[in-house]
Parts: C-alpha cells; sequence; structure tokens
C-alpha cells in the first residue's frame, strides 16, 4: 500500500487504505487490517465504505477515525468513518467541511487534528481543522504559517508539533512548527535538520518521530529524525532498511508501506524497536499531582499518585497495570515506574 494509513492500539497496530496498486493508480476499497507484532500476523478486519487515499487518521478512545483523503474519482473526500475496535463496526461522523488528502494527522487531547494536504490537482495549503469526537463537530483553528501538505505531526503534552512538508510552490521544507490550543497560535520551532515530505511519523517517547520520504533535490532518502519538546532539539534515527515516501508509520516506531518510487506501492513493513511510548497516552484510573517538574541538583520532590476506581474503564474486578514513563531534559534515561490497581468484587 502507499498514501496507507497506521495507528497503534492496545499492542497493535491498524492499517490499511490507500492505494494499492490494483487499477494502475487507482484507490484500494476500504480495507482494514491489524499486525498482532507478537505473533507476526495480520488479520483482516471490517472494511469501510470507502476507499480515501492519505486521509487523515487517529485513535481515540478504542475508535480509528478516518477522515478526507481521495475518493475512487480523485476528488476529496468529506466522509468521516469510525471503525470501533471492539465491535469490529463502521459508523459515520460528522462529515469535513473542508476535505484534503496527504494532511498532517495527530490527536491531542482526544480530538482529531488536520493539518495542510492537497486538492484534486494542487498541494499546499494553510488550512488546518480540529474534530471533537465528543460533540461530533469540526472548527478552524488558526492557519498554519506556511501553505504545506505531507507534513509530520504528533501531539505531546497538550500541543500539536508538525515539521517538513511540501507545496507545489517549493520542493521541500525543513520548518517546524508547534500548536497551542490554549492561545490557537503557531510558534517557530528550529528547522528540522534534513527537509522531508511524505515521511513516516509518530509521537513515541514524548518527540515527533519522522523517517523517510523526499528531502533535497526531490530525491528519496531513508534517514530518519526526532524532535524532543523538552531539549527542543532534533535528533537522529538510524536510518530505516528501504527508502520509501507516501507511507505510513505507527507507534512503536513501525513503518509501512509507501513506494520507493514510480509510485510503485511496497508491502515491506520495518520497525525500529525502543519507541514504544505514546506521549498522549492517559490511564483513565491514574492520575498524578503534576505532570512536569524542575528539580535543582540533589532536590526531592514528592508526586502525589492517585488511583480511581470508579473510573469509566473499570468494569470488572481484577488486576488493573499501568506505567508512569518519566521524560527528562538531560542525557540520562529514568526508570518507569508500575502500577498497579487490584479491585475486589463486591461483598
Amino acid at each position: 500500500m502507499m498514501d496507507n494509513v497506521a495507528d497503534a492500539y492496545d499492542g497493535r497496530i491498524y492499517a490499511g487504505f490507500g492505494d494499492s496498486g490494483l487499477s494502475f493508480g487507482g484507490p484500494a476499497p476500504g480495507n482494514l487490517y491489524v499486525l498482532d507484532p507478537t505473533a507476526g500476523t495480520w488479520t483482516q478486519l471490517a472494511s469501510a465504505a470507502d476507499s480515501h487515499q492519505a486521509p487523515g487518521h487517529g485513535i481515540i478512545n478504542g475508535k480509528l477515525y478516518i477522515a478526507g483523503g481521495w475518493a475512487s474519482d480523485g476528488t476529496e473526500d468529506p466522509k468521516l468513518e469510525i471503525y470501533d475496535v471492539a465491535g469490529n463496526t463502521w459508523t459515520t461522523g460528522a462529515a469535513d467541511p473542508a476535505p484534503y488528502a496527504g494532511a498532517g494527522s495527530a490527536v491531542l487531547e482526544g480530538k482529531l487534528y488536520l493539518v495542510g494536504g492537497c486538492g484534486a490537482s494542487t498541494c499546499g495549503t494553510t488550512d488546518a481543522s480540529v474534530y471533537d469526537p465528543a460533540t461530533d463537530t469540526w472548527s478552524q483553528i488558526a492557519a498554519y504559517p506556511e501553505s504545506i501538505a505531507w507534513t509530520s505531526c504528533a501531539g505531546i503534552e497538550g500541543k500539536l508539533y508538525c515539521a517538513g512538508g511540501t507545496d507545489n510552490n517549493s520542493d521541500n521544507d525543513r520548518q517546524a512548527y508547534v500548536y497551542d490550543p490554549s492561545t490557537n497560535a503557531w510558534s517557530a520551532l528550529p528547522d528540522m535538520p534534513v527537509p522531508l515530505w511524505g515521511a513516516a511519523y509518530a509521537g513515541a517517547n514524548g518527540m515527533l518521530v519522522i523517517s523517510s520520504g523526499v528531502t533535497t533535490g526531490s530525491t528519496l532518502t531513508n534517514q530518519g529524525v526526532a524532535y524532543d519538546p523538552q531539549s527542543d532539539t532534533w535528533s537522529t534515527l538510524p536510518n530505516a532498511d528501504t527508502a520509501t515516501y507516501r507511507g505510513a508509520g505507527a507507534l512503536g516506531f513501525y513503518k509501512l508501506g509507501g513506494t520507493p518510487g514510480g509510485l510503485i506501492p511496497s508491502a515491506v513493513v520495518e520497525h525500529l524497536p525502543g519507541y514504544a511510548v505514546d506521549p498522549s497516552a492517559r490511564v483513565p484510573w491514574l492520575a498524578e499531582s503534576t505532570t512536569q517538574l524542575s528539580l535543582r541538583p540533589y532536590q526531592r520532590v514528592t508526586v502525589t499518585v492517585t488511583l480511581d476506581t470508579s473510573a469509566s474503564q473499570i468494569t470488572q474486578p481484577g488486576t488493573y497495570n499501568a506505567e508512569l514513563v518519566f521524560g527528562s531534559g538531560t542525557p540520562y534515561a529514568l526508570p518507569s515506574v508500575p502500577v498497579r490497581l487490584t479491585v475486589n468484587p463486591p461483598a
């Protein structure tokens, strides 16, 4: 597949849509598959109604949202299709009033954000929007600082980070920006080490991780980079085994499909271990007294952890496990702290 989607949920990778190459560049049906990395097996799931080539996407509360993308006739598809992981069923939500293909997409605080994208014949727009599943509504947010498509985005610690991309007026882009929902404003970040568009990307380990794509001189590359908001710096990732673009990335860090050139879709799946922590993940029954603090050398601070058995996720007696994961502005790794909640049955 190329122009496909991939999202991680509960230790599995949900992927599909896009262009299978079966009809010489035409979009594939709305096929969806799930990868069990432990078993090393793929399973086909229920199919969506539309094909959605290069749509926006994200998983929120156990549901996969597929928004926009190119329809089978090459126009932008406004339909929002929603897959329920538990029920293996599809429904629809409010139509996207301004659909695009090739938009950067990310989940932030329970909402799906889409940035930039392509129309039927041109790529690049400053449009950015957000879908709220709680109200089933779309809203425009502040315009992106430049016309863009095929950008890479991630929701991290309450903010939306986007980098790279391209439009019809420029070869590729190294610029990066952060969006703060509380102020509805974008701010500039340090430029990427290399320009990339059409890359595989995800939010992982508190960073925006990006791999492969098209770089300077319209050259395909297997290079990877990561942006760390804590240190406000870019670093390099190990090179991917294959150079592709217009593929998909998922927490893990997984890189799926795309094309190595000539618009010929690839079935290759690659995994870069060590990038499995979702920076936006929240455990409904677990709360901390603070999520960010500064320490002087040798200083100690106590963080109070609260467990809530009335949370919606706690429906049965049993043992519930989670982890507190710590990032740091230092070069030293910090160990995670396991948390176990035991819920006894009623008398």
